[in-house]
């Protein structure tokens, strides 16, 4: 069942990519930045090419604090209040056609915390360090946002 589910979300995808050449339009998302121990959290997508943030688009209405900590909930399995997500910036990315904003966060642990990962949606997920990020191949906001980021050095949750 999960390998169907994963073909469902890869024609999704691309008749999406397709629908964003075409019509270019304007789409916000978010993207959490989850650190410990000065390790990155990247998660693989199953019908998409590369690593990123845990990340995705908002509800209509939905504000983008709320919106991080329900995707970093339904991606990776960490339940945290929005509150304690630090606001790190605003990255716009053209790299599939849609002019793509995203709002930035930032969670940071003592230690590593316990991740879920549905086999569906998200392949893996797992912390890396910072020094082996440059050489793995990141989509486009995840990349721009940490070329331009150093990481903080807000307390860990």
């Amino acid at each position: 069942m999960a390998r169907l589910h994963r073909f469902g979300l890869r024609v999704a995808y691309r008749t999406l990519l397709v629908y964003w050449r075409v019509w270019r339009p304007r789409t916000q998302g978010v993207c959490v930045a989850v650190w410990c121990d000065g390790a990155l959290l990247l998660v693989r997508h199953s019908y998409k090419p590369g690593y990123g943030l845990p990340s995705g688009g908002r509800r209509r209405g939905e504000v983008p604090r709320d919106a991080a900590a329900r995707e970093l909930r339904e991606e990776v399995g960490i339940a945290v209040s929005p509150e304690v997500l630090q606001p790190a910036g605003h990255v716009v990315t053209r790299a599939f056609g849609n002019e793509d904003h995203l709002d930035v966060f930032e969670l940071h642990f003592d230690r590593e915390p316990a991740l879920r990962v549905d086999g569906r949606e998200i392949l893996s997920a797992r912390f890396h360090a910072r020094a082996e990020v440059p050489g793995l191949e990141l989509l486009p906001g995840s990349r721009v946002w940490l070329e331009g980021s150093p990481q903080s050095t807000d307390s860990a949750v």
